[in-house]
Formats: structure tokens, C-alpha cells, sequence
């Protein structure tokens, strides 16, 4: 056969391969993007694979892969493909935030706080990203940064519900109950089924001796937001934890404990996978002391302290089980 016939014909035959594996790639990637939409997120990692053994360099399927892996609580897989993520596009201050938003979930703080920085270097108009390093600032008791952060996202994107949250939340870790209202208020008014400002919002009413009746009103509207973030998606280990501590709030108290044994099942599995996660131990406490099982909150708690010792939550928590006499 002729030289130039043979190397035509190998030219057709992979640009045939070729086309044939981007339409593969482009069709596993419609499946993703709608099952990710309805939330089967076991099956949009399965079709994730399927991309990157295609495609290895494929940026969505390694951010969809991740994202799917935090929603069933897989974190360090999550972390694996946010990891895959950054590599692929280092300047994508998208994908840092995607990783440090992880490894704040869990507790790793410094880590957490060095990835947020170069996101907001390589993305300084992200709103997200501003929100999400102040959550952390916050959570350190870094007050002037965490405010700064939130203002700026605020001032980026204001029709976000989640810097008000934070804000309220910024608020009420200084005792500021009325500055925080208002805050809780905006959020709501952005995101009427938002939970956690409409629990948050029911606990400054409490603290600032508002009527009992929209206290109440409050949480049950609470409630019925949490049951349905949990029908949602029923890994929300946070959802089930607030609704917990609402539950108790209005007396439901077999309510409440079937959801904090339910959330337990969950922190025993995400603190074996995580054994150093402060914020897992401090969750997994927190059931364990709705539960009123004092002695295994106590032990949890003391661990978050070897791991993190300045976090005022769990100092009170402690403080509170030796008021008990335990």
C-alpha cells in the first residue's frame, strides 16, 4: 500500500477515535451536570470516572467528582479530586476555594486559611471565597478580619443570603444580640427558606426576651426548612444536628433524640475517616451531649481542646457537664 494512502487513511482512523471519544466525553458530562442537578450524586461519580479515564484532564469532572464526594460525606476522596482540581488549574481561585473550604469543614485551619489567601490572589472579585475564609476567621475569634471579609462579600454580592448569616453570626458570638437581628433579617428576606438564619433569628428573639409565641413560630418554621434540606439530601449531617437542638428547644424531646442518634451514626463514620477533625469531634460531642450521654461528650470534647485549644464552644460545653457534677 502507499506510504501517503496509509498514513491518510491512520490520520481518518484517529480523528475518527478522537471525535468519538469527545462525543463520549461531552455525553457523560450531560449526565453528570443532570444527575448532579437531582442530586444522585453516587451516580454522577460513577460517570466522573468515566470522563477522566477518557479525558484525564477534565476540570469538570474532577470538580464534580469532589463536590459529590463532600455531599455523601466522603471527605478525604473530596479532597483527593479538589486536590486533582487545583493541579489541573492552578489560577482557579474557584477551585481553592472548593479546597479550603474542605479542609475548613474539618478543622484543618492553617491549611485551610493558606488555600483561601491564594484563591483570593488568583480570584480577588470572588464574593464566596470572601464569605467563606471570614467563616473561618470567625470561628478563631478574629473578629476585624472577619468582619472585613464579610463586608466584602457583602459589597460583591449582595443578594447572597450567606455574609448576612455570618454577619449575624459575627454578632451574636459578641453578645451583640440587636446589631445581629437585622442580619438574620436580610438573609431571610433573600432566601425565605434559608434555616439557619430563621434559627438564628428565633435564638437572638430568645435572648432579647421577644414573645414566646414568634420564639416558637420561629423554630418550627426552622424545623420544617432542616426536614426538608434533610429529604434533600440525607447525608446534611448539619441539617440533622440543628434540628436536633430545635426539636429540644420546643419540648419534642423523642424527636430530638432520634436525630441525634441518627446524626451520631454519621460523626462515628466521619470522625473514623477523619480522626484528627476537631469540628468532627466537637459535632460528634455535641450529639452525644443532646443525648445527655455526658461522659462520651466529655472525652469527645477534651479531644477537641488537645486538637484546638482556644475554642470558647467547647470550653462552655465542658464547663457546662462539670456544673453537672459528671
Amino acid at each position: 500500500m502507499n506510504k501517503a494512502l496509509l498514513a491518510l487513511i491512520l490520520s481518518l482512523c484517529l480523528s475518527q477515535t478522537a471525535k468519538a471519544q469527545k462525543d463520549s466525553v461531552d455525553y457523560y458530562l450531560g449526565a453528570i451536570k443532570e444527575n448532579f442537578d437531582q442530586k444522585h450524586f453516587d451516580q454522577v461519580i460513577v460517570d466522573c470516572f468515566k470522563v477522566i479515564n477518557l479525558d484525564p484532564d477534565n476540570l469538570d469532572a474532577h470538580t464534580y467528582c469532589g463536590i459529590s464526594y463532600r455531599m455523601i460525606n466522603i471527605f478525604p476522596s473530596a479532597i483527593h479530586y479538589f486536590q486533582q482540581a487545583v493541579e489541573i488549574s492552578p489560577r482557579d481561585g474557584r477551585m481553592l476555594n472548593n479546597l479550603a473550604t474542605t479542609y475548613a469543614e474539618l478543622g484543618y485551619d492553617s491549611l485551610a486559611l493558606n488555600i483561601y489567601d491564594r484563591s483570593v490572589e488568583a480570584s480577588p472579585y470572588n464574593a464566596n471565597t470572601y464569605n467563606n475564609r471570614g467563616a473561618l476567621y470567625l470561628d478563631r475569634q478574629e473578629f476585624r478580619k472577619a468582619e472585613s471579609d464579610f463586608r466584602q462579600s457583602i459589597e460583591m454580592n449582595p443578594s447572597s443570603p450567606h455574609p448576612y448569616v455570618n454577619m449575624g453570626n459575627f454578632y451574636m458570638d459578641q453578645n451583640k444580640y440587636n446589631e445581629a437581628l437585622p442580619y438574620f433579617d436580610m438573609a431571610i428576606e433573600r432566601a425565605p427558606g434559608f434555616a439557619n438564619p430563621i434559627y438564628c433569628k428565633a435564638l437572638m428573639i430568645e435572648k432579647t426576651g421577644g414573645k414566646k409565641k414568634h420564639y416558637e413560630s420561629l423554630i418550627k418554621e426552622a424545623v420544617e426548612q432542616y426536614t426538608k434540606n434533610i429529604k434533600d439530601n440525607r447525608y446534611d449531617y448539619d441539617a440533622l444536628l440543628r434540628r436536633a437542638k430545635a426539636y429540644d428547644k420546643i419540648g419534642k424531646k423523642y424527636l430530638a433524640k432520634i436525630d441525634y442518634r441518627k446524626a451520631l451514626k454519621m460523626f462515628d463514620q466521619l470522625v473514623n475517616q477523619n480522626p484528627d477533625s476537631w469540628r468532627m469531634l466537637y459535632a460528634r460531642g455535641s450529639a452525644y451531649y443532646g443525648l445527655k450521654e455526658y461522659d462520651k461528650a466529655k472525652s469527645d470534647f477534651e479531644k477537641v481542646l488537645f486538637l484546638n485549644p482556644k475554642h470558647k464552644g467547647t470550653q462552655g460545653k465542658l464547663k457546662e457537664i462539670k456544673n453537672k457534677n459528671l
